[in-house]
């Protein structure tokens, strides 16, 4: 039953990995424009700070497609996993909770108004003050 279980989930989120075609994305005005994998994990584990030596404050959708997408795509875990991650960080007192975000809009807005900030969101809603960020 837990095999079931296990591979019904991984379809779900294959399906909504396919649907959302997530990016990274910074201000323009930030100076990011590439992040390695292993940095982005950090950020997103609490463990990392600074990309290129400059300070990076990550952000994050609750929920959502793009947020699954994103998960699978660049964290290689699920959004409960990560979500476990940051409750333990918080609860032992290692790391205040990441800023969680209930749209995209929201993303971008937040973004836009500092260089710190990096986030994702689905490629369609790019706008030109957003930078893509390469993930190599």
């Amino acid at each position: 039953m837990k095999k079931i279980f296990k591979i019904v989930s991984y379809l779900l989120v294959g399906v909504s990995y396919c649907v959302a075609d997530v990016v990274i994305v910074a201000n323009k005005s930030s100076g990011i424009t590439s992040i390695s994998r292993n940095e982005l994990v950090s950020l997103y584990s609490g463990r990392g700070k600074k990309v290129a030596g400059k300070s990076v404050k990550p952000i994050m959708l609750k929920s959502g497609p793009s947020h699954e997408a994103f998960c699978k795509k660049y964290l290689n875990r699920s959004p409960s996993s990560l979500s476990k991650i940051w409750k333990k960080l918080v609860f032992t007192g290692k790391a205040s909770m990441l800023k969680t975000l209930n749209n995209e809009n929201e993303i971008i807005r937040s973004i836009l108004s500092s260089n710190e900030l990096v986030g994702y969101i689905n490629k369609d809603n790019l706008t030109d003050e957003l930078v893509v960020v390469e993930v190599r």
